[in-house]
């Protein structure tokens, strides 16, 4: 019974960390203004709008602009996830049955998913991954 009831303690937990930040669509593809509303003012913004850094509850967000269009971003959760497909359905990615197109111990990479050039997900220990790179 203290058993059960210590992996239901466990399960709901983590709940809040296996959910959802938000969509990369509401970012990737579009405008400042866009991303802003999205994810929220920003902490800094560099020279130009090249880039903008945000913060949210669970993550980091780095999301660099070229031709007034968000182009790239990296994504870096407070709490890792326990794989990679976990990190990415936090910012509504599902390779589905799509594998990665290059597989390391301290990386995943996709091409082509979801109408994304590239998706990286990373790990500091090949157990926990915490840092998403995405490129349009």
């Amino acid at each position: 019974m203290k058993k059960t009831l210590a992996m239901l303690v466990l399960a709901l937990i983590a709940l809040p960390v296996l959910g959802k930040d938000f969509s990369i669509h509401q970012v990737m593809g579009k405008t400042s203004s866009q991303v802003d509303a999205a994810i929220g003012k920003p902490l800094s913004i560099g020279e130009g709008g090249a880039f903008r850094e945000y913060g949210t509850k669970r993550s980091g967000w780095y999301v660099r602009f070229a031709g007034g269009k968000a182009t790239m971003a990296t994504v870096t959760f407070r709490t890792a996830f326990p794989n990679p497909e976990s990190a990415l359905a936090a910012i509504d990615i599902k390779p589905g049955k799509q594998k990665p197109a290059k597989s390391m111990l301290l990386s995943r990479r996709w091409e082509r998913l979801e109408g994304l050039k590239s998706v990286v997900v990373r790990s500091l220990d090949g157990k926990r991954w915490d840092t998403i790179e995405i490129e349009k």
